[in-house]
């Protein structure tokens, strides 16, 4: 093998593979973030944070305001601190995205709506941060609902 495609091969192992190293590993098996949208609204969700070329606005990022001490009828979450860098995707109505290693999601939002994570209202377009084990499940979002999500560790 050529000396630079030997460097090539092992950059692109090195590269952040949506942050895989995160993932867990429970009974013998690889867990990751997982993003499912049941919902009738179209999400998005973002891996390799703090990596990408796009910018999110997290609640609960580490420094940001955390969750835990709120209500439903606390006013819903919205941006604080800077933004991280990010990379953006889209996940449709009915997909899913992660789970399983090297696919480990990180966050997600809606960008056009406001939803409900864990019973917290959020400003549409904040994103809520989650942890490489856990699956988020959003449902909703028909008609005048707002999208609910809720996340579950396995």
């Amino acid at each position: 093998m050529k000396p630079i495609t030997l460097a090539i091969s092992t950059i692109a192992l090195l590269a952040p593979q949506a942050l895989a190293e995160d993932c867990k590993m429970v009974l013998n098996q690889w867990r990751c973030g997982r993003i499912e949208n049941l919902s009738s609204r179209q999400l998005r969700f973002a891996r390799n944070i703090p990596y990408g070329t796009d910018k999110c606005k997290f609640w609960n990022w580490p420094g940001h305001r955390a969750a835990g001490q709120l209500t439903n009828s606390s006013p819903p979450l919205a941006h604080s601190g800077a933004p991280e860098n990010c990379k953006q995707e889209y996940l449709a109505a009915g997909s899913s995205m992660g789970g399983n290693y090297p696919v480990d999601v990180d966050a997600f939002c809606y960008a056009d709506v406001d939803y409900i994570y864990d019973n917290n209202p959020v400003t549409r377009g904040v994103w809520t941060k989650f942890s490489s084990n856990v699956k988020v499940t959003c449902r909703g979002g028909q008609g005048g609902s707002i999208p609910y999500c809720v996340s579950f560790e396995p």
